[in-house]
């Protein structure tokens, strides 16, 4: 072997040593490498925020319609209409409101199943390896001065072998919405009190005693509609409105009140 051959094979090794030590000391002085524990972080927080943009504007739309309707969110054949909106009666010469766990029973089931729709349409969910276990869904609602919808939904990902589940979602909608339905069985209460002859400074009364404003409309010229005003729980940037019809005694005379079939809307001093 030349002189020449043996120097080039030296230099090799002294190149390959060079590089091993240098791979030991990089491995000691930064630890081991933990890619997953990164990925994972960042799975977490991409499946939270997917989540979530679909939570939010479906829990605003779903307490939105829910008060503008009286509770109600989904629909039957019995439905009456107005304006192609769903007005229920709180009010049939009885008490026939809604009680407030049938009402978030239909709200738990429009957020849930058009949550996971609006996940299911995400790009996120049709690349990734997702299921959505939606029998195992649930909402829970708190409502004060907010509305806290605390959604139960077990999302699992799988990425290079690993499996990570996300269940506990919570969005805060800035809304009073038990409040809002608490007045209006209030209401309701005065009118089975007072009919056949609505007090209706009492009910002017209770509204504003709670920083609310009311209007009550004709409606089928035989009864009321009821729209009740929050000034401090705002959707889509205006008030919310909690809606409801009233069917009293007096009403079956349509001469007994002197703003009935004028077609204006009577609004309370």
């Amino acid at each position: 072997m030349k002189k020449g051959q043996v120097s080039i094979f030296i230099l090799l090794g002294l190149l390959v040593l060079l590089f091993i030590g240098f791979f030991l000391f990089y491995i000691q002085e930064t630890g081991e490498p933990r890619p997953m524990t990164i990925r994972e972080d960042e799975t977490d927080k991409t499946l939270n925020a997917l989540v979530l943009s679909c939570l939010e504007p479906i829990a605003e739309e779903a307490l939105f319609v829910s008060a503008f309707q009286g509770g109600y969110i989904e629909f039957d054949d019995t439905k009456d209409t107005i304006d192609e909106r769903q007005i229920h009666y709180y009010y049939y010469y009885r008490d026939v409101s809604p009680n407030l766990t049938f009402i978030y029973d239909l709200l738990e089931a429009y957020i849930i199943t058009n949550t996971v729709t609006c996940i299911e349409e995400s790009t996120l969910f049709q690349t990734q390896n997702m299921t959505i276990h939606q029998t195992d869904a649930s909402v829970l609602i708190f409502s004060e001065e907010n509305t806290l919808i605390d959604l139960t939904l077990p999302l699992t990902i799988s990425t290079e072998g690993k499996t990570e589940t996300l269940s506990a979602f919570t969005v805060t909608i800035p809304v009073a919405f038990e409040k809002m339905y608490a007045v209006a069985q209030q209401i309701t209460a005065l009118v089975g009190e007072s009919d056949p002859l609505t007090c209706m400074t009492c009910i002017h009364e209770l509204a504003t005693s709670l920083d609310m404003t009311i209007t009550v409309n004709d409606y089928e010229q035989t009864a009321d509609y009821y729209v009740l005003f929050d000034p401090h729980s705002i959707i889509y940037n205006v008030p919310l409105a909690f809606s409801f019809a009233v069917q009293t005694q007096q009403d079956l005379d349509p001469t007994s009140r002197l703003y009935k079939n004028t077609g204006i809307s009577l609004e309370l001093p």
